[in-house]
């Protein structure tokens, strides 16, 4: 993992891994990241967030925690603020190596993806932070050490993931997820609402944000967005005089007829004839 402005203060190198310790500031700007190996970046000054934004694949990210990863082939853009001196460990991981132990299923899910910008494991930040230690601070077989290190990283990691996917499928949203939705749905209400943008934002899959929507309200994704566009549309017909051509550009239809016709099947009437109804 290159990244410019970077000191690497000490570093081991392994057939099947590598360990660096890097120290770096960020004067900001974009920074486009693709390694040939998985890589997991531990923070070790700190244990806040990176005030960073970019995207991993598909999933958008706006922060990223002390532990974060970076499968290999995926492409990490980011777009850094400018920030103090950083201490991290990067260690790097032989994609042979660590799929032979990690045992996940070829290629990344989104909802995996979205899980590796906040990586909240304990026992794998012990494991990390051995390893960052060993290397700082070799000893008698830190090779060996390191090594085995490695490997409970891998297994730690695999296990994280697998949890995570196993409450995903079970439960359904938070109420913050709610939210969330809600608050950009009505934000952007003259934008089309794409699953993948809605499920990135509730850091999920998209097939599991259908699932579980449903699960929590009742309710498909498409037509929560329906219903928060047309409560928008029939306010601007009770409280303004825009016309309904203006209105259906509002929520977000190209044409008016469109427009219509999808008001009339979820109101029982037509824009018109709603606007005067409700004026008398």
């Amino acid at each position: 993992m290159e990244a410019p402005d970077r000191l690497v203060t000490a570093n081991l190198n392994l057939p099947e891994l590598y360990v660096e310790i890097v120290e770096r500031a960020s004067a900001g700007g974009r920074e486009v990241y693709c390694d040939p190996d998985h890589v997991v970046f531990f923070l070790l000054n700190g244990s806040g967030y990176l005030p960073i934004k970019g995207h991993m694949g598909t999933i958008k990210f706006t922060r990223s925690g002390p532990v974060t990863a970076m499968p290999v082939g995926v492409q990490i853009v980011i777009d850094a603020e400018v920030r103090p001196l950083t201490r991290a460990a990067i260690i790097g991981f032989k994609p042979d190596h660590f799929e032979s132990i990690a045992e996940l299923p070829n290629g990344w899910a989104v909802d995996q993806l979205a899980k590796c910008q906040d990586i909240k494991s304990p026992s794998l930040e012990i494991y990390l932070r051995r390893l960052a230690e060993e290397v700082a601070t070799p000893g008698f077989a830190t090779p060996l050490v390191a090594d085995a290190l490695g490997i409970a990283t891998i297994v730690s990691f695999s296990r994280y993931v697998r949890h995570e996917s196993e409450l995903r499928n079970s439960s359904p949203l938070a109420p913050w997820q709610l939210n969330r939705l809600r608050d950009y749905v009505t934000a952007n209400i003259g934008e089309a609402c794409r699953i993948d943008d809605l499920a990135a934002l509730c850091g999920v899959g998209g097939r599991h944000l259908c699932r579980a929507f449903r699960k929590a309200t009742g309710k498909t994704v498409h037509g929560f967005v329906q219903e928060v566009k047309f409560a928008a549309a029939k306010r601007l017909l009770i409280e303004t005089d825009r016309s309904i051509n203006d209105i259906a550009c509002d929520v977000g239809f190209a044409h008016t007829p469109s427009f219509i016709a999808a008001f009339q099947k979820l109101a029982g009437d037509t824009p018109r004839s709603f606007r005067m109804k409700s004026r008398h």
